[in-house]
């Protein structure tokens, strides 16, 4: 709680800070944070695959979130069902997805 009026603390961020230090090169910012919430996907190996021919990017992205136990929450965005042709997947859960998205040329930011 707060000390104005017991209103309670707002919740900025959820997720692993990765790296915490002090800069006393910068006195406006003395302690520097660096945070992400992808970092759970970034330590997920899965096995790679081969997609031969086409197919569409979602069921792609949908493979990769089951090998890795995630879940895939849809919200849109793939209206055009991009295809992806013979398109191979390697590395971490989120290398994968990033990889699909760049193929698909969506912009996003992790």
């Amino acid at each position: 709680m707060s000390d104005d009026n017991n209103a309670p603390l707002t919740t900025l961020f959820i997720g692993q800070i990765n790296d915490a230090y002090t800069d006393y090169n910068d006195p406006d910012t003395p302690f520097q944070i660096h945070a992400m919430t992808n970092t759970i996907p970034a330590g997920i190996l899965i096995p790679a695959k081969g997609y031969k021919g086409p197919y569409p990017a979602l069921s792609i992205l949908q493979d990769i979130c089951y090998a890795a136990k995630l879940q895939l929450l849809n919200y849109g965005g793939w209206d055009h069902h991009q295809t992806l042709t013979n398109h191979y997947r390697s590395g971490t859960a989120l290398d994968q997805i990033k990889g699909v998205v760049n193929a698909t040329h969506i912009h996003y930011n992790f």
